[in-house]
């Protein structure tokens, strides 16, 4: 249902190569969304099912030329946008999306793109799957700097909790923490 709903379903290069998701509207009704592909290096295959016209990937400008032309054979779009640190600069993405009409995204991953995302104050809502399953140590939610007080994290306004069989989800809108104030030197 939030595929149908998004105007793009956006995740990261890691995402891709390892899932190899298509990224698709799936027991519903609704016109499949844009598939974005945040990948600064063109690591995703030529290959990936999520490719073709409607895969858009989102990359460095001084990624590799060679991989950019086998990408676009495959028909996606390719659009340069400015590096971050070890990705993409997150609000670069999202001006990119919006100056083609794209006014809503939904991200599904991982957690370095939900991470500059959220860091850069630019998530509205969260949409959090908790399986009933306890597992060894993985990837975080969201790559994010750690907290000194359960206060200065990230909230969610007005949760929603539905039950899926032994799992849960958790939907509300993020509430970010307000800028600690600066001391005087």
């Amino acid at each position: 249902k939030l595929r149908a709903w998004a105007d793009a379903v956006m995740v990261g290069a890691a995402t891709a190569r390892l899932d190899d998701p298509t990224l698709n509207v799936r027991e519903v009704r609704g016109t499949d969304p844009l598939r974005v592909v945040a990948d600064p290096d063109l690591t995703v295959p030529p290959t990936a099912r999520l490719l073709g016209p409607q895969a858009l990937l989102l990359h460095a400008a001084d990624a590799d030329p060679e991989r950019a032309r086998a990408l676009a054979d495959t028909g996606a779009t390719l659009v340069a946008v400015r590096r971050s640190g070890r990705g993409l600069d997150a609000a670069a993405m999202l001006q990119a999306l919006g100056q083609r009409g794209i006014v809503s995204v939904l991200v599904e991953g991982g957690g370095r793109l939900h991470g500059s995302l959220l860091r850069a104050r630019l998530a509205d809502e969260a949409c959090i799957y908790l399986a009933a399953r306890i597992i060894g140590p993985g990837r975080p939610l969201a790559d994010l700097p750690a907290v000194d007080a359960i206060g200065a994290g990230l909230q969610l306004a007005d949760p929603s909790w539905t039950r899926l069989g032994a799992d849960m989800r958790v939907r509300g809108r993020i509430v970010y923490p307000e800028e600690a104030p600066c001391s005087p030197d």
